[in-house]
């Protein structure tokens, strides 16, 4: 994930649906565990998806929507 390149996944689509796991998913949104698990607790992760009965991860591009949702307009809050 250090070195994702969002251009080179758009021309290859099928990367954006790549299911990361949770510590993956916390690593690509550079948030601490601590942090991660608090929003999760709130409700504001990005959605899971199920893949086996023990199994949840995140897909690339459901993180990609959450983020682009997170963005301000660089004004001061």
């Amino acid at each position: 994930m250090d070195n994702f390149d969002l251009d080179a996944a758009l021309k290859n689509p099928e990367v954006l649906v790549r299911v990361l796991s949770k510590p993956e998913a916390r690593r690509a949104t550079n948030l601490s565990d601590r942090t991660w698990d608090r929003m999760e607790a709130r409700g504001e992760t990005p959605p899971k998806t199920q893949l086996s009965d023990n199994r949840i991860g995140y897909r690339l591009i459901d993180i990609i929507k959450w983020l682009d949702a997170r963005r301000r307009d660089g004004r001061a809050a």
